[in-house]
């Protein structure tokens, strides 16, 4: 049994996570697409290929490699296209509540996203929940695109210990970032919306959370393995 009463620091994903903008990523990368006369996206298509770096998600969606010139469109045209689906989006809606909640606990907070630094801190200003992390980190040019290293960065800015160290994320790459760095992980799975199918996170052996909430009270409890499954769930206490 694993257990996590030693963890004091809390490090949230951005998009997908505290940012409710997964329809958002999933409409764009659907209409780029389309636009680019490529085999047509669909929302069950996003998620089974979903995948760590972007390109070769595209390749997987395209069903083929595509030239050098073809991922620099897409990738073009996805922040044009992302930015116009973005408008209405907002904070996941118990974003506020579950940082209030974990700060009044005495947990430290951070966010680490793999969306542009510069583009990412006019965000977290403008929904004004900065004062709660103590460092903010978005992707910068000098960064592999996945989010292994720039979490083990992160960490060390922070001068937090791993196994002290609980990531709350929505991807596979997440996941497999915390296991890489020796943290622990929580994957909030946005159900219709999500990035990935359910069964990606099923097969990464960590606790998957159906809301916000949820996952602030895995925090609290403690992991035990299901009896029919044998996947870890979390055995939750009240606060």
């Amino acid at each position: 049994m694993t257990r996590f009463a030693e963890i004091d620091h809390i490090v949230w994903d951005w998009n997908g996570t505290l940012f409710a903008d997964t329809a958002a990523l999933i409409d764009a990368t659907i209409d780029i697409f389309a636009r680019a006369g490529l085999p047509a996206v669909t929302r069950t298509r996003y998620q089974e290929h979903h995948t760590q770096p972007i390109p070769l998600f595209y390749d997987r969606l395209a069903e083929r490699d595509l030239s050098d010139e073809e991922q620099q469109w897409l990738a073009e045209a996805f922040q044009e296209t992302y930015v116009r689906y973005r408008q209405d989006v907002g904070l996941h809606p118990q974003a506020r509540d579950v940082l209030r909640q974990c700060a009044d606990a005495g947990f430290a907070q951070s966010l680490l996203s793999m969306y542009p630094h510069e583009k990412l801190l006019p965000l977290v200003e403008t929904a004004e929940i900065t004062a709660f992390f103590r460092r903010i980190d978005g992707l910068r040019t000098d960064e592999a695109a996945k989010k292994a290293p720039h979490l083990r960065r992160h960490l060390t800015e922070i001068g937090a210990r791993p196994e002290r160290v609980l990531l709350v994320g929505d991807s596979v790459d997440d996941a497999l970032a915390a296991r890489e760095c020796g943290a622990h992980c929580v994957l909030y799975h946005a159900g219709r919306d999500a990035l990935h199918s359910r069964e990606h996170f099923e097969a990464l052996d960590v606790p998957i959370a159906e809301n916000l909430h949820d996952a602030v009270t895995a925090l609290l409890g403690h992991r035990q393995p299901d009896q029919d499954t044998g996947r870890p769930t979390w055995t939750t206490t009240t606060p």
